[in-house]
């Protein structure tokens, strides 16, 4: 199957994005993957706070493919671009366990989001 590339808006130093047909969807940087499975650990409770709601409500995720938490210097997004029109393929996850007071979360990743 091949990816679809979902619209979706960003506010500036967000973790979250609005993505067209499915609501809020964390981002998460690229990175802290390894294959099919995500480990990270935050350092912004509020933020971590917000980007967990949202990946609990949708079961879904985007990648960013560097680490800067600012949508403006973005280099881009998996399956997808940094542009104002930004696209990203969307990731479904599975065996989600989220630790907020250590601010933890370790996921993998399932499929794609139709």
């Amino acid at each position: 199957m091949k990816p679809k590339a979902h619209r979706f808006t960003r506010k500036p130093f967000a973790w979250t994005v609005e993505v067209e047909g499915i609501g809020a969807v964390p981002v998460f940087h690229k990175r802290h993957r390894t294959g099919m499975h995500y480990h990270h650990i935050a350092k912004d409770a509020a933020r971590f706070a917000a980007q967990m709601d949202a990946l609990e409500a949708t079961g879904s995720m985007i990648l960013q493919l560097d680490e800067s938490d600012d949508d403006l210097k973005c280099l881009g997004y998996v399956g997808g671009s940094s542009t104002t029109a930004a696209r990203a393929t969307v990731f479904t996850v599975g065996n989600v366990q989220i630790d907020r007071d250590a601010l933890a979360v370790r996921f993998d990743v399932v499929g794609l989001a139709g």
